[in-house]
């Protein structure tokens, strides 16, 4: 399987506007970061789905309009827009995946308070619980004088 070029020059370009690790671009998507690298070497194929997930973790323009926005010189395709990190793409990219890790936090912070009224109330029972058997084991000690 040929090395996908297009592919790889799209993962540097999250990789250097994100500033994140190859790693990091294949956690956030939900891949094996192997599995990454594998497509990257051409030793996988590379799947819509792959580039869905990327896409969503690590929204720019699309893979395919990446591509067709270069600017072209020889043969070389060229994103001028990658060596810019103020970039509105950039940014805009960057508020969002900033907007996805707040909803991610405050969906995780609304769990664990229900859990922690949950935890709450278990106490409470069992606590209630315990009194009652203290009385008995009171009144049991009363009888044995």
């Amino acid at each position: 399987m040929a090395i996908n070029q297009e592919f790889k020059n799209y993962i540097d370009r999250i990789c250097y506007d994100y500033r994140v690790s190859q790693a990091e671009v294949a956690q956030q998507s939900g891949l094996n970061p192997t599995y990454l690298s594998q497509i990257m070497n051409g030793k996988r194929p590379f799947t819509e789905k792959t580039k869905d997930k990327i896409e969503f973790a690590f929204p720019t323009p699309s893979y395919n309009q990446n591509v067709e926005n270069s600017v072209v010189h020889g043969n070389v395709h060229q994103d001028n827009r990658k060596y810019y990190s103020d970039s509105p793409d950039v940014l805009k990219a960057q508020i969002d995946t900033l907007e996805r890790a707040i909803h991610d936090k405050e969906e995780q912070v609304r769990t664990l308070t229900e859990q922690v009224r949950t935890l709450t109330e278990q106490v409470r029972t069992l606590t209630s619980s315990l009194a009652k058997k203290d009385e008995q084991i009171s009144k049991l000690i009363e009888k044995i004088k």
